[in-house]
């Protein structure tokens, strides 16, 4: 068996199959992969949830045995010489920004970013952010453009040089809000400026 590790679990080839297990102490909790005709023999792992074998690039998310959907998405366009994976769903190359398969409209590929923010129950929420805008879960959420280095100030509050802002989830909306709050402003569990609370 070859074992490839994986973002939150193993991708297993076993009998020229392809299995997903998050446990690999658990085996008999398998599901089994649709590969949508990717080569085995020639599959590894870029990083996290992107592979390439001798035909391209894909993305992978598996979403269970009766989704329509394959597992494995071939990135379409992806240039493998300059292709880098941001983190579990972001990449990009020379060419293009990429949400798992999908291309992104962005236009500042080079100055595209990745910033994590934890919520108060430890669920991670990734935005990718450029002069373009600001993108969540691959759609752009808010167009501004973040202003030199970006910091995270603690939990879904993060500043620029100019701004200091708050990542929203409502229900299935999410959204940037700009907060008038000193950018020298300290975090703890709360924010503090020189006269106020946050």
């Amino acid at each position: 068996d070859v074992i490839l590790d994986k973002y939150l679990g193993y991708l297993v080839l076993k009998d020229g199959k392809m299995y997903d297990m998050p446990d690999l102490t658990f085996f008999s909790r398998e599901d089994r992969v649709d590969t949508n005709n990717i080569d085995l023999n020639s599959i590894e792992q870029i990083k996290n949830n992107y592979f390439k074998d001798k035909n391209g690039i894909y993305s992978y998310t598996f979403s269970g045995e009766y989704s329509k959907e394959p597992d494995f998405q071939k990135v379409k366009g992806a240039d493998e010489k300059t292709f880098q994976v941001l983190d579990e769903n972001y990449a990009k190359d020379v060419k293009n920004v990429y949400y798992k398969n999908k291309k992104l409209n962005v236009k500042d590929i080079d100055g595209f970013k990745i910033l994590k923010l934890w919520n108060t129950e430890s669920v991670v929420f990734t935005i990718g952010y450029s002069k373009d805008g600001v993108y969540y879960n691959g759609k752009k959420i808010s167009n501004t453009a973040l202003k030199g280095k970006v910091e995270i100030m603690g939990k879904t509050i993060f500043r620029d040089e100019k701004q200091v802002y708050i990542f929203r989830e409502y229900d299935s909306k999410a959204k940037i809000e700009k907060r008038d709050i000193p950018v020298n402003a300290r975090y703890t569990v709360w924010i503090l400026d020189d006269e106020n609370y946050y």
